[in-house]
């Protein structure tokens, strides 16, 4: 979804004055927020909400008492209308949203929520955080890199003290890690993600993207990271091959194929799956089952499905070769085994 800038936005001196943004929000500040840092696009919030219909009052969505939600602000399934309406507020502040339909669910009805409907939403800013920072010291030539592919890396880890937690330059050791495997920290999948062979960048990961608050050996809970990272070489990962439609067909029900919806990252669907290792032995398999309903996120398992299917269209069948890194987590026979998934598409679900 389209997120747009919004300028003008400050804090009122008299907090119930109602504001309106450029794109037609209208929010009021119900309790100041304390610090200088305020919301803006790419920072990751986490927030406490209560969504109400605004012609009857009553409840369709809101956070329960020990799970708050968190988002990336303008990179989220979260309505437009909340995502547009906390630019600018401070950790601590109260605000409540008045969101025309257009930024909220729209002309299609939701669950507790008609079609055409305005909203009333009163938000808690919990927590800020900032996004994560690269810079290019040195460019890199050919393809880019991509969530799926294995990078090839030196690296050297420091502390905002400029302590060197880890090196691998000082092992003259290259380490090798998949983007988009949940076997790194998600700041470096993202900060690499889009480098060439050679380039350098600099990373400066924020602890929500790094260690978090647990911390791990020498990094102390918290931390904020700064990496300089060269990519030496990058190395096939997550494969696959269509095996229906045959993607060499030129028929008529093959181009009408190509038009239809495709899965993306984020979005869920129900699949027929068959996953096997390289010598043959059953991981799971549906295919005389229920389809399995699977949506595309980090939590799947093994992580190189997920990667796998992205860009299927309904009726599809791919064949897929998921390495180790992308496999399975969990402790047990196939953890760190080459996987093949042999997986048909039934069902698109969003």
């Amino acid at each position: 979804m389209a997120i747009m800038l919004l300028g003008g936005l400050c804090h009122a001196q008299n907090p119930e004055e109602w504001q309106i943004t450029e794109t037609g929000v209208q929010f009021r500040i119900d309790q100041l927020g304390q610090g200088l840092a305020k919301a803006s696009i790419n920072d990751t919030a986490t927030i406490r909400f209560v969504g109400r219909l605004q012609d009857t009052g009553k409840i369709f969505a809101q956070t329960s008492k020990n799970k708050n939600q968190t988002f990336k602000i303008g990179h989220s399934n979260m309505i437009p209308g909340i995502q547009l309406g906390i630019l600018g507020m401070k950790v601590g502040e109260h605000r409540t949203l008045k969101v025309p339909a257009k930024l909220g669910f729209g002309t299609k009805a939701a669950p507790k929520v008609p079609a055409n409907s305005n909203l009333v939403i009163t938000l808690e800013l919990l927590k800020l955080s900032p996004p994560l920072q690269t810079k290019k010291i040195k460019p890199g030539q050919g393809p880019s890199i991509k969530t799926g592919d294995i990078a090839v890396v030196h690296y050297v880890g420091k502390l905002a003290n400029q302590t060197i937690f880890d090196s691998s330059r000082k092992r003259n050791l290259p380490f090798e890690f998949g983007i988009g495997s949940p076997r790194v920290i998600a700041g470096w999948s993202q900060g690499v993600s889009g480098m060439k062979a050679g380039e350098i960048r600099t990373l400066i990961i924020p602890p929500h993207l790094g260690y978090g608050s647990k911390g791990k050996g020498k990094i102390p809970p918290n931390s904020t990271l700064y990496f300089e990272i060269e990519l030496l070489k990058i190395k096939p990962g997550v494969t696959w091959k269509t095996l229906s439609p045959d993607p060499s067909a030129n028929s008529h029900s093959e181009k009408k194929i190509q038009k239809k919806q495709t899965l993306k990252n984020g979005g869920a669907g129900k699949i027929h799956v068959q996953i096997y290792t390289l010598n043959g032995q059953t991981v799971t398999n549906t295919q005389f089952a229920k389809p399995l309903t699977i949506t595309l996120n980090a939590k799947v398992d093994p992580i190189g499905l997920a990667i796998g299917v992205i860009g299927m269209k309904k009726n599809e069948v791919r064949r897929i070769h998921i390495p180790p890194m992308f496999g399975l987590q969990k402790n047990g026979p196939f953890r760190n085994k080459h996987l093949i998934a042999t997986v048909d598409l039934v069902e698109i679900i969003r």
